[in-house]
């Protein structure tokens, strides 16, 4: 687990994956001024019992697959250098979102 350790002891996942476009999962998004998100790591998150973030499951064909560095339970203390303490899911979930190609640093 130690490969892939940036700067700081961060791991730095390879870049992000296009993200998945199963039927209907785009309903409603041509009527929002956001733009949708096209690319993430893959993974599923929660909160754990004592309220850290963790990742409760890595999504196949997604770059956290395909790397092999994060594993379902392991903490995710920050994202980007952004602390994921006291935040949302819906917050967090929304760091991991970025540029197809691009990395995320946890």
């Amino acid at each position: 687990r130690g490969m892939g350790r940036g700067e700081g002891g961060y791991q730095q996942l390879p870049p992000r994956a296009p993200a998945s476009t199963g039927a209907g999962e785009d309903a409603g998004w041509e009527n929002t001024k956001m733009e949708r998100p096209s690319c993430g790591i893959g993974v599923r998150l929660r909160h754990s019992a004592v309220g850290a973030l963790t990742v409760a499951a890595i999504l196949e064909g997604g770059s956290a697959y395909h790397s092999g560095m994060l594993i379902a339970g392991d903490a995710i203390l920050s994202v980007d250098g952004v602390e994921t303490a006291s935040r949302s899911i819906r917050e967090i979930a929304a760091l991991f979102v970025g540029q197809e190609g691009s990395l995320a640093i946890l």
